[in-house]
């Protein structure tokens, strides 16, 4: 059941699925989430007066998962303020990856469109 609740009311572990006002104009990354934290409430409270909750439970089940480390606000970032980067390697160790990983899709649309001009059929495991 969906309910209109004051931001003041709200309680950890209510499912969040619309706010009273576009999510685009807030912080957080996801439209719909699970209330879990200190800092989302925070949040809720600093850019809405109330927001609309799904009482049935049913929704959480939807709820994107985060990885440790981030979380969906992203209120301290310059810029958009809508984005959580967590730098797990650098950049230069997957250069070596990417390199492999970039000769073998060549190789496998190549090998595709040589299947299509020969009129044969693709394999569709090395796509």
């Amino acid at each position: 059941m969906k309910k209109k609740v004051p931001v003041a009311d709200l309680q950890f572990g209510m499912y969040v699925y619309e706010l009273d006002r576009p999510w685009s104009e807030t912080p957080f990354v996801f439209q719909r989430f699970v209330l879990k934290t200190q800092q989302q409430l925070d949040q809720l409270r600093k850019h809405c007066k109330h927001v609309f909750v799904d009482t049935a439970g049913e929704s959480t089940a939807r709820t994107p998962e985060l990885r440790p480390g981030s979380g969906p606000i992203a209120a301290d970032l310059q810029g958009t303020g809508k984005v959580v980067h967590v730098e797990r390697v650098s950049v230069e160790s997957e250069f070596a990856l990417a390199t492999d990983t970039r000769s073998a899709a060549i190789s496998a649309v190549t090998d595709a469109f040589g299947a299509i001009r020969a009129d044969k059929a693709l394999d569709s495991g090395e796509i």
